[in-house]
């Protein structure tokens, strides 16, 4: 069977898939590009080139071997639950299913010969299945005074998005995998979170204070109601999400709940039960039909008192917070002065296109693409690079304290200056760690350094955490405290 005729069988049906959980694009769609690219390589002026392509199309597809395509390329699906890329492959005559792509190629560097019929990649299931089957993703909150805020969104990155994992794989809100995620690092800072699409919706709240319903404006073209339900307001959500957090919570992040240029960002405020909220958002897993039948498109639902946190084991001191603040600051701007400074190297050298001094005279030119390779450069080519280098540093506005110096060099000492600091700082206070200082874990080669202080700085973020717990907790009480007062004095 080659590829125009799994082509054909797939679009009657005369092959049966194994999704396990996935959901791509059709992939007769895939497999019609695929042969279209292959088809036009066929007649490419290269005689190498058109050989392996006609090759490709006339060959048959071996089994339990990912199906190949134009210059013998792998036709890649990207899955819309779990965002990650998957291989096509065929494991009999009437059957096909998906492998991750990169643990087929992990695999496949120790071992050179097909997949067996029985290895585990062929039964992966999507990470994402159970949740989806489910029909809703889910999420606790606190609402420590009961003042809870809803908005299209709140402007401070910190509860808008998690910068550290946004472009990793899983990652991105395109697929439920990546709205997930982000429900639950939004979670653990108690805010709630849901996708949703260019749209208006309502809030409703049920009267004794314990129960939200997010969902349409109209249904059928009339106002959607539900049975117990008060209608409290209508948001406009251009940023297709909405967003909600106690007052207190807001506070804490400094929302002022206006844009940058100053104006007000439309928000209703509930007054609702103190306490633990549990957040069910349907939106994402609904089909069409289901989104215009007047379900609720997400409900938070309370479920209880705030439970009493542990007393964190360690409490680190005001400098060693302040210290992994600043490390932390400058991390963020290393990172970004890395991708700067990257980019200009890269864009020089595939513009200048300059050749490696050092190859053989019989060997074809190798044109030098990588910065890593610059030591190849001759002598001229390598003084050029340098001068445009500084320039587009100037460009990019990548000031140095020392002329003629790479930013990212004098950057990433800064921050190494600062990690050291940090761990120098917290070191003496930890239980055990008498006379240990950072330069023992620096003597142990860079990369035990780094873990050392990746695991530091994740402690330290840790501890803080508890103890904004434990604020937020007697907030909690304070305000239980206050209503109870209030209800005594109107029955008394």
């Amino acid at each position: 069977m080659d590829l125009r005729e799994l082509y054909d069988k797939l679009k009657r049906n005369k092959i049966t898939i194994d999704y396990r959980g996935h959901q791509f694009n059709p992939i007769t769609d895939r497999l019609k590009e695929a042969i279209d690219h292959t088809r036009r390589l066929a007649m490419d002026g290269n005689q190498n080139i058109s050989g392996i392509a006609q090759q490709i199309l006339m060959q048959d597809i071996p089994y339990n071997t990912p199906v190949s395509y134009g210059l013998y390329e792998s036709i890649k699906c990207y899955c819309f639950h779990c965002d990650l890329e998957y291989l096509l492959m065929l494991t009999d005559e009437r059957h096909a299913t998906f492998i991750p792509a990169s643990d087929y190629y992990q695999w496949k560097k120790d071992h050179p010969e097909e997949l067996p019929k029985n290895n585990p990649l062929l039964q992966v299931q999507c990470p994402m299945d159970e949740i989806c089957q489910s029909g809703k993703l889910t999420a606790p909150i606190n609402v420590p005074t009961g003042k809870l805020v809803f908005a299209n969104f709140f402007g401070p990155e910190e509860i808008y998005i998690d910068h550290e994992y946004e472009y990793q794989p899983g990652h991105s809100i395109n697929t439920v995998s990546g709205r997930h995620l982000l429900m639950q690092y939004l979670a653990e800072k108690n805010v709630g979170y849901g996708q949703m699409g260019n749209m208006s919706v309502a809030l409703f709240v049920r009267k004794d204070g314990k129960e939200i319903i997010v969902g349409p404006c109209y249904t059928a073209d009339k106002e959607t109601s539900y049975k117990g339900f008060t209608r409290v307001g209508e948001l406009s959500l251009e940023v297709w999400r909405w967003q909600c957090a106690d007052r207190y919570i807001l506070d804490q992040y400094e929302e002022p709940l206006r844009t940058e240029d100053g104006s007000k960002i439309e928000h209703i405020e509930i007054p609702v039960r103190p306490g633990q909220w549990q957040i069910e958002h349907r939106f994402d897993l609904m089909d069409y039909e289901e989104s215009r039948s007047g379900e609720p498109f997400s409900r938070l639902t309370w479920q209880g008192e705030i439970p009493k946190p542990a007393k964190p084991v360690f409490e680190p001191s005001q400098k060693v917070i302040d210290l992994a603040e600043k490390a932390r600051k400058i991390i963020k701007q290393t990172d970004e002065t890395r991708c700067k400074v990257h980019y200009y190297q890269r864009k020089i050298l595939a513009l200048n296109r300059w050749p490696n001094a050092y190859a053989a005279k019989s060997a074809e030119p190798e044109i030098i693409l990588d910065p890593e390779k610059i030591h190849l450069l001759g002598e001229p080519d390598k003084t050029r690079y340098h001068e445009l280098c500084r320039k587009e540093a100037e460009r990019a506005g990548l000031n140095v304290s020392i002329p003629g110096t790479c930013p990212l060099l004098e950057a990433e000492e800064k921050q190494r200056c600062a990690l050291h600091a940090f761990g120098d700082a917290l070191l003496p206070e930890l239980p055990n760690m008498k006379g240990v200082t950072m330069d023992i874990f620096l003597d142990k080669g860079i990369e035990t350094y780094k873990q050392v202080t990746t695991t530091f700085l994740e402690f330290v973020s840790w501890c803080m955490n508890m103890k904004k717990e434990e604020q937020l907790f007697n907030r909690f009480r304070q305000t239980m405290s206050n209503y109870n007062k209030k209800r005594n004095l109107k029955h008394s």
